[in-house]
């Protein structure tokens, strides 16, 4: 069985980890639209999509971390 090489392993260990975080992101976002349309702030859904910035105001400003 042939092993790889500790570079390689790196590789891998860091794909795994944006996998990860892609996956947490997407969450965090779920979790702030439900918020929102639980609040019926239908606006703040389109504006979160392209502004950086002020999801992550909404984020502190509902707690999701």
């Amino acid at each position: 069985m042939k092993k790889g090489n500790a570079g390689d392993d790196a590789i891998v260990l860091k794909i795994q980890d944006k996998f990860h975080f892609q996956e947490i992101g997407e969450e965090k976002m779920l979790m702030l639209i439900r918020r929102l349309a639980a609040d019926q702030r239908f606006d703040e859904i389109e504006r979160i999509k392209d502004d950086k910035n002020y999801r992550a105001e909404l984020y502190k400003g509902y707690h999701i971390v």
